[in-house]
């Protein structure tokens, strides 16, 4: 309420009028600080969970088989006319986390494909149990829809139940506003602060004030602002320094305070605080519940996904779309070589699938989609069966007596 009133006393309605920094108070200077603390953690975490969901793969499938058509062009490369598909994430995830919802609606692309783009503002209808909710005034850009959407026509992603910005927001007012107490404290501590002794100055003297303003403002205030100056005393004025520097000694509150921000911001975003601290011990644990958050996010999208370009019997006959979380980390193959091994010697994986999760493209040949099982690796009921053939044992429990008679 500060900055708006302070703008309606600068511009008269229907006049346009230019203000210089100077122009503007310190109170709404404080709040403009505050407010860039705030989006710095805030956009840290944003730009975090976008990156990772821009390196995810949104994979295809039709009648559970995998295909690369329209579709996966769609959402892996060209989602728009506009943005490509990192673009798109990024925007999709700042809304996402700033509104606690997002709005897509799908629009026409290169050679009448669907694309998907993100809306920017618009006005959801009454919720009601089985009616259809509405959408009018759906904003992309500088496009303002006229018509109506129903929700079938719309993907609508809500994040959380309730939004956790507005929890964090107050959260981190209380640290900012300590914040400034310690950062106005150690100002004052570090500033220079002098006493001006002046003889003989008659009370209610307007000229003599004048004169002593102007001398602060011209003569004084330079003197204290650069790193060489001259200061001249006249007769009657006498100067005495009374600053307490204290050597920046509370820095470290102040950077802890900002320390505190962040750890509330990625507290509500999931995201560990080691992974932006710059410590390395236990990284590789604070990059598993990294996962765990981003697979959180990738379901929430794929289901919305999934419940809108989808029918029911499209997903019973395995016809749907999946965002594969496992390139978020970056793989070693050299250093994982070993269980590369034994993934595919158990047959779990094929080459291709371990390729695919290595950021390698798959190799077009039938073999490398085969799946392969090593011979020390097979069933119980194999694996008894050569038990007891050694023993010289029938699988019934009877000794083998042909086998007996052989060995003598």
């Amino acid at each position: 309420m500060k900055i708006i009133d302070w703008i309606r006393s600068k511009f008269a309605p229907g006049q346009r009028q230019e203000i210089s920094t100077q122009d503007i108070p310190d109170d709404i200077w404080n709040l403009y600080e505050e407010f860039r603390i705030r989006e710095f953690a805030f956009f840290t975490c944003v730009n975090m969970i976008a990156n990772a969901l821009g390196r995810c793969e949104f994979r295809t499938y039709k009648n559970r088989k995998e295909e690369k058509k329209a579709e996966y062009y769609m959402w892996n490369v060209d989602p728009s006319r506009n943005e490509n598909s990192t673009m798109f994430l990024h925007h999709l995830v700042a809304n996402l986390y700033r509104d606690n919802e997002a709005l897509l609606i799908v629009t026409k692309n290169r050679d009448r494909r669907d694309g998907i783009v993100v809306a920017d503002a618009w006005t959801a209808g009454p919720l009601y149990a089985s009616v259809q909710r509405e959408y009018s005034g759906i904003r992309v850009g500088e496009t303002v829809y006229n018509k109506k959407f129903l929700e079938e026509d719309v993907i609508h992603i809500r994040l959380n139940n309730q939004n956790m910005r507005v929890v964090v927001d107050g959260l981190n007012y209380c640290f900012e506003k300590l914040l400034n107490a310690v950062a106005n404290s150690e100002t004052w501590k570090n500033g220079q602060h002098w006493k001006v002794h002046i003889d003989n100055v008659e009370g209610g003297d307007g000229e003599k004030e004048k004169k002593f303003r102007e001398l602060i403002n011209d003569q004084f205030k330079p003197f204290l602002k650069t790193s060489g100056a001259v200061l001249p005393e006249f007769n009657g004025y006498k100067y005495e320094n009374v600053s307490e520097s204290t050597g920046g000694s509370g820095t470290r509150d102040v950077r802890s305070m900002i320390d505190d921000i962040f750890d509330m911001t990625f507290l509500a975003f999931g995201i560990p605080i080691v992974l932006i601290g710059g410590k390395v011990e236990s990284t590789k644990d604070a990059n598993m519940r990294f996962l765990t958050t981003m697979d959180a996010v990738a379901d929430q999208i794929s289901e919305e996904i999934n419940r809108k370009r989808y029918t029911f019997d499209d997903w019973r006959a395995g016809t749907y779309l999946r965002i594969d979380t496992s390139s978020i980390m970056h793989y070693d193959i050299f250093e994982n070589a070993a269980a590369i091994e034994k993934i595919v010697g158990s047959a779990a994986y094929c080459i291709n699938d371990i390729r695919r999760a290595t950021g390698d493209e798959p190799i077009p040949e039938p073999w490398a989609d085969k799946h392969y099982l090593t011979k020390n690796i097979g069933t119980m009921e194999n694996s008894s069966r050569a038990l007891e053939d050694e023993k010289g044992e029938k699988p019934d429990g009877k000794e083998n007596v042909g086998s007996e008679a052989e060995s003598r």
